[in-house]
């Protein structure tokens, strides 16, 4: 009984993709300047952000702005709603990411999040920052399982926030491997004939 568990578990254990993790940041765009804007569609590691503007629609505050929260940030600028994905369409988990004030005199803001689910429907998560200037991470719940992600704020320049550190992990999901399957049936057969040979050598 032992061995046919182990046999079972085997196979179900490799024939499950490993989830691969990522944290996203922006060092990459990093500068001493004021501020350098950027297009609509924007490619970081193996993810995509999309606005909704023709031009200009990510802003990145340089070192030299007073507006520099710490750390190199991507910014939705003049953008209502963008949307978040991989770049080859698979499923992704959102784990949490950190987020700035806009500035340092913007105050508390609201932002909504809204996963699309692989399997269809959404979920929706309500975040209002503390108004402090300066980084905070968020932890996200039950943004597993997505095909794309929406941010979403209102005009209002409280709700504009910088974005650093977003924590994603390609979904894991069941792949067929029919050598694993073969190897178990393989190996439950053999213990058939061996119990088998057991029982005729005891009658």
């Amino acid at each position: 009984m032992t061995i046919t568990k182990t046999i079972m578990s085997f196979a179900f254990a490799v024939s499950a993709a490993p989830a691969m993790a990522a944290v996203l940041d922006f060092e990459s765009l990093a500068h001493s300047g004021y501020a350098v804007n950027y297009p609509s569609t924007l490619i970081v590691g193996d993810y995509q952000f999309t606005g909704n503007q023709i031009m200009n629609d990510y802003l990145v505050w340089g070192s030299g702005s007073a507006n520099f929260a710490g750390s190199t940030a991507l910014i939705p600028f003049g953008i209502e709603s963008h949307t978040f994905e991989r770049t080859d369409g698979a499923a992704f988990d959102l784990l949490g990411f950190d987020i700035s004030e806009f500035t340092p005199n913007t105050g508390s803001g609201s932002l909504l999040m809204t996963g699309n689910l692989q399997g269809g429907g959404t979920v929706t998560q309500t975040i209002t920052s503390d108004g402090v200037f300066g980084f905070e991470s968020i932890a996200m719940n039950g943004f597993v399982g997505l095909t794309s992600l929406q941010f979403t704020t209102s005009s209002d320049t409280a709700d504009r926030f910088q974005y650093d550190n977003i924590s994603v992990e390609q979904t894991a999901s069941p792949v067929p491997l029919p050598g694993a399957v073969s190897l178990a049936f393989g190996g439950l057969a053999a213990l058939g004939a061996l119990g088998l040979r057991k029982r005729r050598a005891t009658s």
